[in-house]
């Protein structure tokens, strides 16, 4: 056997974990697998959202629409670079985020507000 340096159950670990590595890679690879993974990646992600959502009452605060389908998180002080999908966050600090739908949210981050909250204005509903 050639002298290495290492002790022959250094060897075999070093084997083990090299054996490991190769099947950890063929398992990455694998279609199946990487399907399965991104599955519950997106499920916990889903579940997430709702979980946040519900936490900041489920319903849009402008127009009070309920459909959760078109509900978004809402940074309040528009920074929604620091932690987009951050769920977990809009559930521990509910002051920083709000519940728009998809409309009102592309109006308030293109013309800075929601037609909604300016017709309250106007009209006092």
């Amino acid at each position: 056997m050639p002298e290495t340096g290492l002790s022959q159950s250094a060897e075999r670990l070093e084997r083990r974990r090299a054996a490991a590595r190769k099947h950890d890679k063929k398992r990455r690879l694998d279609p199946v697998v990487r399907a399965r993974q991104n599955r519950n990646l997106r499920d916990a992600q889903r579940l997430r959202r709702a979980n946040a959502v519900q936490a900041l009452g489920a319903q849009c605060v402008c127009c009070g629409t309920r459909d959760t389908v078109v509900l978004t998180l809402d940074h309040i002080d528009g920074d929604q670079n620091k932690a987009m999908h951050n769920f977990q966050e809009a559930e521990l600090y509910p002051e920083r985020f709000q519940v728009l739908c998809l409309g009102c949210n592309a109006r308030k981050f293109h013309e800075g507000n929601c037609p909604h909250a300016a017709m309250e204005i106007l009209y006092g509903k």
